[in-house]
């Protein structure tokens, strides 16, 4: 539509050459002498009747060739605007429309509004163009009175409305685009911002899962590296088997025997232990019997109940130092076992291997074996015997003390030795900043070999009766003297089940009254255990009939002495 009042513009009669040369001409002429019409005017008030009509006639004459230059400049200037505006309009709309349809969103109805405003004014611009410059038939004068008409209303009066409304509308227009774009460009935004946040929570949770991935495989290192120095120092401590004595000795326990040894005032009183001071780190429990009472599977019984009771979330320490009890079985028919000093080596490899992920201890056991850092700790040489006593004196000071029972300590080669190893390894050292570890490792921390807590460590001790206890242990000791009435219903319960095992092969009658045979037995027995087995392997002879066996058991005279 535009093209199409342009092209009139241009090939209407009005551009003539030598007509718009003519108008041309007298517009310049009219501009050149326009300063002094008002010098003209000052002349012409002296004699106005003659003088107005001549120069008004040419006045307006200058003036129709001004209005129609001005009418054709501004009308060019005009569709210039117009076919500079529309395309960057209609390229921007075109974008703008593109993008919501991609999104399925219709346009804003206010930018549709301002564009449908600014068309509506070049239709009625166009529609006015067409009225003033359009030919009729039958008109021989239409150039003529078209000339009349541009000279006499000039283009800014008779495109007035126009020129304010379509400026008014594109600026309008220009408003709205640029609002909607600025719409846009905030979603934009906004989308960008939750896709940033997204992606940052994304990085967050790789973050986190490269964290875990790399504590894991610290973790797993350390571990390993921990397991290695354990390996290490087991071989340089050099301890004796400890694990196989203890499950023999819990696998023979009935359930629900020695329960009575934990309500003994004396094993009370050892459990709940006493407040420490700089002479008394030691907490003794002292227990006494009769060879073949059941001393070791008192023991055993003890250090399950001590196992059994580790609170979850006190697993690595007590109040008074590590929860797990260390332990050791003294056998004189293992003679190589059965020095002092070995029941101190399992006790210190016990402790090691309970506090592996204590990397302070591991670090403390592979200084003093010698070495810097513990992934790396390896001996040449076995402990000493002073090493092991040291190192085990520092462990309990680190961990605040820990429970020690030893069984069989009448069967130790040197009770004397025995003792004298107990006092160093558990005394409270106040200052042993000067030691002679420490000295063949002056790099290291200073203040590695001082205590962190006051000590109180826990021993237990089962022995027979004829075991020569230092005055100095027996002061400060809780002692149990086991009596046969305390073990009286643990061996009717032993006999009752050999006897159960006996009937079930049948080699004794079931209708035998058993729990009375079981208390005869249990009773001739005085708390020995030992005689109550000795009578079961003799009722176990193949060469005996049901009816022998029963007799035995009701002469249970005969068997006096069964145990010497």
């Amino acid at each position: 539509m535009l093209a199409s009042v342009r092209k009139v513009y241009e090939t209407h009669s009005l551009q003539r050459p030598r007509l718009k040369r003519f108008f041309q001409k007298l517009g310049n002429l009219a501009g050149r002498l326009t300063p002094y019409f008002e010098v003209v005017n000052i002349f012409v008030q002296s004699n106005p009747q003659y003088a107005s009509l001549v120069w008004g006639t040419l006045r307006f004459i200058f003036q129709l060739g001004t209005n129609y230059v001005g009418f054709m400049e501004t009308f060019g200037s005009m569709f210039e605007k117009i076919e500079i505006s529309l395309p960057a309009f209609e390229a921007y709309v075109s974008v703008l429309k593109a993008r919501a349809d991609k999104r399925g969103q219709p346009l804003s109805s206010s930018l549709i509004k301002a564009l449908t405003c600014v068309y509506v004014d070049l239709v009625k611009f166009c529609q006015d163009i067409f009225k003033l410059l359009g030919t009729k038939r039958g008109s021989r004068f239409r150039t003529v009175t078209i000339l009349k008409d541009l000279c006499w209303k000039p283009f800014d009066i008779r495109f007035a409305e126009f020129i304010r409304s379509f400026n008014q509308h594109a600026t309008i227009l220009e408003q709205e685009l640029c609002f909607d774009h600025a719409s846009k460009v905030l979603e934009e935004f906004e989308l960008l911002s939750e896709k940033m946040s997204e992606t940052e929570r994304h990085l967050e949770t790789l973050k986190l899962e490269m964290s875990s991935h790399r504590q894991r495989r610290e973790s797993k290192q350390e571990k390993e590296a921990a397991d290695d120095s354990i390996r290490r120092l087991l071989r340089w401590i050099n301890p004796p088997g400890w694990q196989q004595p203890l499950e023999d000795a819990t696998g023979r326990l009935l359930p629900g025997t020695c329960e009575w040894f934990f309500d003994e005032p004396g094993y009370q009183e050892w459990e709940r232990g006493q407040k420490p001071n700089t002479h008394n780190s030691l907490s003794l429990l002292l227990v006494q019997g009769k060879p073949g009472f059941g001393k070791t599977h008192l023991c055993a019984s003890l250090i399950r109940h001590l196992t059994n009771n580790i609170e979850p979330d006190k697993e690595a320490q007590s109040d008074y130092g590590s929860s797990h009890p260390a332990f050791y079985f003294f056998d004189r028919q293992q003679p190589q076992t059965c020095q002092p000093i070995s029941g101190f080596r399992a006790v210190l490899g016990q402790l090691l291997q309970a506090n592996v992920c204590n990397r302070e201890i591991i670090d403390l056991a592979c200084l003093a074996m010698g070495v810097n850092s513990y992934p790396y700790a390896d001996a040449h040489l076995e402990a000493t015997k002073d090493s092991i006593l040291g190192l085990l004196n520092m462990v309990l000071q680190r961990l605040g003390g820990a429970t020690l029972i030893f069984d069989g300590v009448d069967e130790c080669a040197d009770t004397q030795g025995f003792f004298h190893c107990i006092s160093k390894a558990t005394e409270n050292a106040i200052d042993n900043t000067d030691g002679p570890i420490k000295t063949q490792r002056a790099q290291a921390r200073t203040d590695i070999w001082a205590p962190t807590k006051t000590m109180l460590s826990k021993v237990a001790l089962f022995s027979r009766p004829d075991l020569k206890v230092p005055r100095a242990f027996v002061t400060q000791a809780a002692c149990i003297q086991l009596r046969p009435h305390q073990n009286l219903t643990d061996i009717s319960a032993f006999v009752s089940s050999r006897l159960q095992q006996l009937i079930d092969e049948g080699l004794m009658e079931e209708h035998i009254d058993l729990a009375r045979m079981a208390r005869s037995a249990a009773g001739r027995a005085d708390g020995m255990f030992l005689w109550a087995k000795l009578l079961i392997n003799y009722l176990e002879c193949d060469a005996f009939t049901c009816e022998d066996r029963v007799g035995a058991l009701n002469n249970l005279v005969l068997f006096e002495g069964l145990d010497q």
